[in-house]
């Protein structure tokens, strides 16, 4: 699991500018080619519970702390998202963490986006 302090670093590298930034998908996009999509939701579990979403369907909820370190580790549980041929597409509250994630996940291979502005938009 991602530590509080590696978050926070990740965040600071994203705020920095020294990180590759990710290509933001829009809800009308999402909607109108949701074939090319794979949805992630990045929330914590409590956020998720108090914020449902009801207009964007999710593919999966992996909290951003998990997700960076099922990407960064040997595992294979991302392997599938990675070769789909989607663009995996991560939401948060405002976009801001979905933006560090998915910066982490293009500098591994991975073929990823930000939804715009992100849940709260």
């Amino acid at each position: 699991m991602c530590s509080v302090s590696k978050v926070n670093e990740m965040l600071k590298e994203t705020s920095a500018g020294t990180a590759r930034r990710a290509p933001l998908v829009s809800t009308v996009q999402l909607k109108h080619a949701r074939e090319k999509y794979f949805v992630v939701d990045i929330r914590e579990a409590d956020e998720i519970l108090s914020d449902p979403l009801e207009s964007i369907q999710v593919d999966a909820e992996v909290p951003m702390g998990k997700l960076i370190h099922l990407a960064r580790s040997s595992s294979t549980e991302l392997d599938d998202w990675k070769n789909n041929g989607k663009t995996i597409v991560l939401l948060c509250g405002s976009g801001h963490r979905a933006s560090v994630a998915a910066s982490d996940l293009l500098e591994m291979g991975f073929d990823a986006a930000v939804l715009m502005r992100g849940v709260i938009g």
